[in-house]
């Protein structure tokens, strides 16, 4: 299943988040990529007073979110925005408190790419917490000319668990799996006669799924099934000596 299938697909309402500075193609470019999931709301984080970088005379902020506003509108989206508007840019506390009061019965998308460092540091931390997804833009320049910038998305689902969830059963899994181990049965012969640890197939089973859900793991559905490390979680930068860490 694809990216953007697989967020369509979730049950739960798909809404995004990012702020507005001066740097117009931060913001519309993450939500031209983005759009497609169909955000009931898009959230925005901006300043109460004018952002006036250089020597311009008129509010660049409120001119990217006019055009923001227009470009929703030209693709037939009925998108509700909602702005958080603040006098102090660099309160941290402000941005996290701010994505913490979110409602938890919608997943986000939150740009990190377009914020001073304050609100992008708390923007990860808040998606790491709640296992929301980053976007964040490649560019490509020439001559210090932007030649393009698309926006790719992370899901902290399974960085989350991994490093914060997982108990000493679901780390010697993944340990099996690292030395070769694919299907239950090898993992628990593996278990039994290289670590000492004993037990069933049942409690196995369970972790493994569990780690699926999370979004470590994946099987490819046959019987039996054939465990992997998924490609969301792969895509997080992990190698197999970060594992027997």
């Amino acid at each position: 299943m694809q990216e953007d299938e697989k967020i369509s697909s979730l049950k739960h309402a798909v809404n995004l988040v990012t702020f507005i500075g001066y740097r117009e193609y931060l913001v519309l470019n993450f939500i031209r990529d983005n759009i497609k999931v169909n955000p009931p709301i898009i959230y925005i984080f901006t300043s109460k007073l004018p952002i006036l970088p250089g020597e311009q005379q008129n509010a660049q902020n409120e001119i990217i979110l006019k055009r923001l506003k227009e470009y929703v509108k030209m693709n037939n989206k009925d998108v509700q925005i909602i702005e958080n508007r603040t006098d102090n840019l660099w309160n941290i506390k402000y941005y996290y408190r701010t994505l913490k009061r979110l409602p938890t019965n919608s997943h986000y998308i939150i740009n990190i790419s377009s914020g001073p460092g304050v609100y992008s540091s708390a923007a990860m931390l808040w998606a790491l917490e709640t296992e929301n997804q980053i976007s964040y833009s490649v560019e490509s320049w020439h001559n210090k000319i932007l030649q393009s910038a698309v926006f790719r998305n992370l899901n902290m689902q399974s960085f989350s668990f991994f490093n914060f969830k997982t108990d000493n059963l679901d780390r010697l899994i993944i340990t099996a799996l690292e030395n070769g181990n694919r299907t239950t049965i090898e993992i628990k012969e593996y278990l039994w006669k290289q670590k000492g640890y004993k037990t069933t197939l049942r409690n196995i089973q369970v972790h493994i799924r569990e780690l699926c859900t999370s979004g470590v793991l994946m099987t490819d559905g046959n019987k039996p099934s054939t465990i992997s490390f998924s490609t969301e979680f792969t895509k997080l930068g992990y190698s197999s000596s970060d594992f027997r860490k």
